[in-house]
């Protein structure tokens, strides 16, 4: 985009000179240049839009990462309409007074005079209160979008221009402070800490506001304005019995300068109750929760704003929440450490540090594993079962061959099974004995014919293999030779008649 606005300008300069001293071609060459300052026109029109954040505080507090997370998440950039994001920071409270805003303001007029804001978005009530006091001399005619500002501070200034909109957030103190007492229904005491910034003083205010509202137990003690030092002491002797609530603060009594999450840590580690607080940063500082509206969400909330502003839409026609929601949050490793029932932990409330169970944590991974054994075991009890039923057929064939056998013998029956895909037959003992054979059964249906009298083989091989191909009975007297052959003289020792039968 920037070479082609380069390369607009390059040829304008060339199309001067050319003009200046080839009259003759004077048309065409502003021909080529009106094609260039067309070029020009484009490249300006697809300019990236500017969104400048104005902070309230410094850039590492916790709260402003995750607003700027959240607000870098959802805001719409892309190669239709890329959006420049720009942020500065008020550094309050360590940096105020009238003379250092009017330096300020200043440095971001003439910064951002050259690449003018669409929209200017202010992160907290500092940021909000400097836009509106030096709107006129910085960016009259720019939209603003605010964000993490308290509705009560929202409540207590002039009615915002139609131009400045946003989602206020709502931080429940006395909702926290009344679940906190219903988790430890014990207690006697609430400790309140607070600091001396002037946004610490407007949360103190809003607290005893918040606990006109929970009731007149437990005892109430405040430890407002106090050094950190005397803080921690105070803090470290409480006990059974107490409960401690804090939103934290930008300065104590002596004049040190924290962020509220790093202060509000030391307090968790030398409390000798449990400490509960309105934001979702305080979430592993070890604070054991409350209702949070978390910042990640507000700048989502405002990027939607802006994307909408962007697009072309009028402030008043945003459809936009009343407030930004605040949910249950706590940490499951204080809920354990300070004995906390399970079961009272509302089932809407987003938990942090669980350490899942093992069926929680390994699930699927033991359903497929007994799913496995199951089909394993199954299978098993059926290889196990068709066993056993084998093994009974086997013993009932072995019990039925012995007693056709038995029966075979008492009617000196002779009785052939041929197997005529492999030619082998099963006989009985009377008749593998004129066979001549004394292996036990099957025999080749060849030993039979064997066993057969001459005069009657062809016959019978005939007669057989006939029947097995027309698929039928067949009953054939023939006659058999005693063991041992022919005799001395050389004829057939007959052993009498024998009837054949073949069964399909």
């Amino acid at each position: 985009m920037l070479k082609s606005i380069g390369i607009g300008h390059w040829w304008a300069s060339l199309l001067r000179r050319v003009v200046g001293g080839l009259g003759a071609v004077a048309p065409v060459a502003l021909m080529i240049m009106a094609g260039s300052l067309g070029v020009g026109q484009s490249a300006i029109a697809a300019q990236p839009r500017n969104v400048l954040m104005l902070f309230g505080n410094n850039r590492v507090l916790p709260a402003n990462i995750e607003v700027d997370r959240g607000f870098r998440e959802t805001i719409a950039n892309s190669v239709e309409r890329s959006v420049d994001l720009f942020a500065e920071f008020l550094d309050r409270p360590a940096f105020s007074g009238p003379t250092l805003e009017q330096v300020f303001a200043t440095y971001l007029r003439d910064k951002y005079a050259a690449r003018r804001p669409d929209v200017i978005v202010v992160v907290g009530g500092p940021a909000l209160d400097f836009v509106l006091r030096h709107r006129a001399g910085l960016f009259p005619d720019v939209a603003v979008v605010h964000l993490g500002v308290d509705q009560s501070y929202l409540r207590t200034i002039p009615a915002l221009p139609a131009d400045v909109i946003g989602v206020p957030v709502v931080y429940d103190f006395a909702g926290t402070i009344q679940q906190a007492l219903r988790w430890h229904p014990q207690a006697r005491r609430l400790v309140l800490v607070t600091g001396d910034s002037a946004g610490d003083r407007a949360w103190e205010s809003d607290l005893r506001a918040a606990l006109a509202r929970v009731g007149p137990e437990p005892a109430l003690e405040y430890l407002a304005g106090l050094s950190t030092d005397a803080v921690l002491k105070r803090l470290s002797e409480l006990g059974d019995g107490d409960v401690v609530f804090t939103p934290g603060y930008f300065r104590d009594g002596s004049g040190r300068e924290f962020a509220p999450r790093d202060v509000v840590t030391r307090m968790a580690a030398a409390s000798g109750a449990p400490v509960y607080g309105p934001f979702s940063t305080f979430i592993g500082s070890g604070v054991v929760g409350g209702l949070m509206p978390t910042f990640v969400e507000m700048g989502r909330q405002a990027a939607r704003d802006v994307n909408g502003l962007l697009g072309g839409m009028a402030p008043a026609a945003l459809r936009m929440p009343a407030s930004i929601a605040a949910q249950m949050q706590v940490d499951w490793r204080q809920v354990r450490k300070w004995g906390i029932d399970e079961g009272a932990i509302p089932t809407d409330a987003i938990v942090h540090f669980r350490v899942p169970t093992f069926w929680e944590a390994n699930r699927q991974r033991v359903l497929v594993v007994a799913a496995v054994i199951f089909l394993q075991a199954v299978l098993i009890a059926a290889l196990l079962v068709e066993r056993r039923l084998r093994r009974r057929t086997a013993s009932a064939l072995v019990q039925s061959e012995t007693r056709l056998n038995l029966a075979a013998r008492a009617a000196r029956l002779s009785i052939w099974i041929w197997d005529i895909t492999r030619d082998k037959l099963w006989t009985t003992n009377q008749a593998a004995q004129p066979a001549g054979t004394s292996l036990p059964p099957p025999i080749a249906f060849g030993q039979i014919l064997e066993s057969v009298h001459p005069s009657d083989r062809e016959g019978l091989d005939r007669a057989v293999r006939q029947a097995v191909a027309n698929d039928e009975e067949l009953d054939v007297e023939v006659r058999m030779l005693q063991p041992g052959g022919e005799g001395c003289a050389g004829s057939p020792r007959a052993a009498g008649r024998r009837t054949v039968t073949v069964s399909a």
